[in-house]
Order: structure tokens, then sequence, then C-alpha cells
């Protein structure tokens, strides 16, 4: 049986195992509990090293492995074996003979810190989260379970990559895949805002906030809980670097999106295509813009899901509020990767990239 991996993008932690959890006094095993919930044993030391891990804990819900500093396989390659353990030990013989203790070393900013996977109830899938020292960030690829298929595993554009050709600087994450430990990688002003909040939003200000850093992790100077990216209002986004224009951050309940443009205003939002965006649809869209919908060849849900997320996005780069969006622009052309606005009577390109069930909208104002 071969069963699908997604691999999460990884993200910066400290070095330190003692440093990664919230208390230097708490345990390993304590905070794999917190990131796996359910009964955890450890893993033989026997097999984690031959799998390329120092130790981990393993359990019917998935499996948390802390990574050797020896080892020299990347988060992409940790992420396969993580799956292929935690399959060995639940679906079939193990396959732990694949895999010799490493023996050369790899420069540390290039280690992941530890590798997550966690099981999809009701499906044949699982997802793999690996996280970095130093925050390098991969992406989402696909990657077979099956010994036999090792290496076969292709590497699609992931849709942080597909938005980087359209902005700048862009990263997507997915809330689920945050840790308990996050909220270490924001600023002392981000952390207050941060505390004004509830609990869902969060979760969600937090990934948003994350998400613009990591963006920007190629430009910006210091470690992530050094980079600030509120505005001075306290609330709104920054650009986290000197040549960044502008940057806009948007999220739903599953994922969060960032991105800074260095031409531009940039615009962007998220949301879920369900039926939820039909009830409200005659009070954000026109009757000609839901009949442009109907017939844009991407079903009436996705066509008004445009719509939304157009003029939401253009409601960031203009800093203007949503209604006043509404009233002020109007979608000439829907299409499924590209509309068209007419916002304030200036004409506007809106990019749109699908993600299974939801819909990212960007544009970028001119200034």
């Amino acid at each position: 049986m071969t069963t699908t991996v997604t691999v999460r993008p990884p993200s910066p932690l400290p070095a330190a195992e003692e440093e990664a959890v919230p208390s230097p006094a708490l345990s390993a095993s304590t905070w794999a509990a917190t990131v796996l919930p359910g009964l955890l044993s450890p893993v033989r030391p026997e097999v984690a090293a031959a799998f390329g891990f120092g130790r981990g804990f393993i359990g019917e819900q998935g499996a948390v492995l802390l990574t050797d500093p020896r080892s020299p396989f990347g988060p992409s390659t940790l992420g396969a074996r993580a799956a292929q353990l935690w399959a060995a030990e639940h679906n079939g013989p193990s396959v732990i003979e694949r895999y010799p203790q490493p023996a050369a070393a790899t420069p540390r900013e290039e280690h992941p810190l530890w590798v997550r996977v966690r099981t999809s109830p009701g499906t044949e899938t699982v997802d793999v989260s690996s996280w970095t020292i130093a925050g390098s960030w991969l992406g989402s690829e696909r990657i077979g379970l099956d010994p036999q298929a090792e290496g076969r595993g292709t590497a699609p554009v992931t849709l942080t990559a597909r938005l980087r050709r359209l902005c700048a600087f862009a990263e997507v994450l997915e809330l689920a895949a945050l840790p308990p430990f996050v909220e270490a990688l924001l600023s002392p002003r981000e952390q207050a805002r941060a505390a004004e909040l509830g609990l869902r939003r969060r979760q969600a200000f937090t990934a948003g906030r994350v998400a613009l850093k990591l963006a920007t992790l190629t430009a910006a100077v210091g470690d992530l809980a050094d980079v600030d990216t509120l505005a001075d209002d306290g609330v709104l986004a920054r650009s986290p670097i000197e040549h960044g224009r502008g940057a806009s951050i948007a999220h739903d309940r599953r994922l969060a999106v960032a991105v800074v443009s260095d031409r531009g205003l940039p615009g962007v939002d998220v949301e879920l295509v369900a039926p939820r965006l039909e009830p409200a649809a005659g009070v954000y869209a026109g009757t000609a813009e839901r009949h442009r919908a109907d017939a844009a060849g991407v079903g009436r849900l996705g066509g008004l899901a445009r719509i939304w997320t157009a003029k939401e996005a253009c409601a960031k780069a203009w800093a203007v509020p949503l209604p006043t969006a509404w009233r002020v622009s109007e979608l000439t052309a829907i299409g499924e990767h590209e509309s068209a606005v007419r916002f304030r009577g200036e004409l506007v390109r809106v990019f749109h990239l699908p993600a299974e069930q939801h819909l990212i909208s960007l544009v970028e104002r001119e200034c």
C-alpha cells in the first residue's frame, strides 16, 4: 500500500532541544505530548538512529522525532523517513535496514530540528511537519510511503512558489501545522498585540505574522523574534524590509497568507469556497457581477469567491473599509486565474490562486 504524505514547510526554531519548548524544565516526552496528543511511547534508540533521528516518540495518532545533529539528511528526506517509521510500526514490515547510521556531518543551519508525523482521521494520509533551526522554508511536496517507491515521489510547484511568481515575497502557512510554541517567534510588540485577542484570532494573528516574517526571511535582518511586522498603529501590517513598498496579510480558518511587494502596495485575501458566500452575495456583488460569476466557468461559488476576495484585496491595497470597497468596485471580467476590477474608475488586474477548497486573490496598487 502506498500512502500519500504531505511535507509541510519548515519554520525556524532554536537549535537546542531545551530551547525549543516553552519551559526549559519541560521534558522531551511532555513536549512531544503537547504537539501530538495521545498515548506515546519512546522509539528505540537503534531504530531512531537507523532512520536518521536522535530520539522520538510514537503513538497511534502519529510520531514526534527529534533529529540527530549528525544527520546529513534534509527536511524532505527526514519527512519521508519519519512517515516510513510510523508506517513500519503500524502498517507493515520495518524498513530500517535501508537506512544505515549516517556518518557525514551537515551544517547546523541546514538541519531540521524536529519532524512530526500526524495521521488524518478516516484517510490513508499523514501530515509531516518539518521545522528547521535557521528557517529554510521548503514548501510542500508529495512523497510515497512505499519503500520500493523511494526517490520516485514528485514535487509539484507549491502554492507559495506560484504566489511568489506574482509578488516579490510571499508565504502560505497552514494554521494546523503550527506548534504550540510558535508565539516565541513574535516580537515583544507582536506578543502584546496577540495577548489582547481571543484564542482563534490569536492563532490566526500569529500565523499571519510568522508568515510575513518567513516571506521576507532572505531579506530581513535578525532572528524572527527581532523582526517586527506591526505598523505604527500597532494593528496593521508593515513590510519588515527596507525595500518592501507594502505588506498584506490574510487568513481563513485553515490558511495564513502574507505578501510583500517591491513595486507597489499589495492586497491579498484568502477565502474558503463554501455555501456561506451565497446568502450575502447581494450585499457585496451587483446583479451584473453575479451573472458574470455564473458564466465564469468556475461554478457559482467559485465566481462569488473571486468577487469577494478581489474586493477585499482591493480594500487592503487602497486602505479603505471593506463596505466602501464593495460600493466603489465592480468586477468587469471573472476568470479562473485572473479577473478585472474597476476600482474608483481605475482598471485593476486581480490574480487568483485556487488551493483545494480555498481561493487566494492578489492585487498590487501602483505607487
